[in-house]
């Protein structure tokens, strides 16, 4: 089978949309399951969040301090990637995770929403953190300012979850194309045999054993077939 062949041809392109279309299918999945990640991340960071803001309490010398700091122990690992931190205004007092060691996020100034809002910062060593946030008034019992909280991960983990499903997604992906090459090797013979069918006819005629093509050819090689009769009826006319 070479180049000039039809069969050929129909082939690469049947392979070439096969790659495309699972190429595309890759990354949406990848996308999907970014976003999925995502999701689920935000939910336990909501929770670490939520736990850091109730846990904010006044101390003996009139600072707030946090009373009831997430439980993960990564938060007491030095540049362990799971970091906190809260900056309280007015006076801009700053509590934050032994995690962060002795660096301060620059977080964005919120409103005060009391709503989550998503940043991605970067953070200790020059990571990136995939950053969760909300800003809140606090009591009067506390100042009765506002606490800017943040729970942060690095984003890295988030990047190596979805490398990880992607490399194992690679070898069903590679399954299912060799699967749909071969099925289009098959649909091109299925419909490549009428033209074969019309080459062992006109060998037929050309030998005399029969002398028109005829009917029963798919709509789509019939009309060639009927040129073909009536030339031959031409040429017969002629004779």
């Amino acid at each position: 089978m070479n180049s000039g062949s039809l069969r050929f041809r129909l082939l690469v392109a049947a392979a070439v949309s096969i790659l495309a279309a699972l190429a595309l299918a890759a990354a949406g999945l990848a996308w999907l399951f970014e976003r999925h990640v995502e999701r689920w991340l935000d939910a336990e960071l909501e929770i670490q969040l939520n736990q850091l803001v109730a846990g904010l309490r006044a101390s003996s010398t009139g600072l707030i301090e946090s009373g009831n700091a997430p439980a993960d122990p990564r938060f007491s690992a030095p540049l362990s990637g799971l970091y906190w931190q809260v900056r309280i205004e007015p006076g801009g007092q700053v509590l934050r995770s032994r995690s962060l060691w002795d660096y301060e996020l620059k977080l964005p100034s919120l409103e005060v929403d009391d709503r989550l809002h998503h940043s991605r910062l970067t953070g200790p060593g020059g990571s990136t953190l995939y950053v969760l946030q909300r800003r809140v008034r606090l009591p009067q019992g506390l100042g009765g300012g506002t606490a800017q909280a943040a729970v942060g991960l690095d984003a890295g983990e988030l990047r190596a979850a979805v490398w990880r499903f992607a490399g194992a997604l690679v070898p069903f992906l590679f399954l299912i194309c060799v699967l749909l090459v071969a099925a289009s090797w098959v649909q091109v013979g299925v419909g490549l045999r009428p033209l074969d069918a019309m080459r062992k006819a006109l060998g037929d005629i050309r030998s005399g054993r029969r002398r028109r093509l005829g009917s029963g050819f798919p709509k789509e090689v019939q009309p060639l077939a009927n040129e073909i009769d009536s030339l031959l009826d031409a040429r017969d006319a002629q004779v």
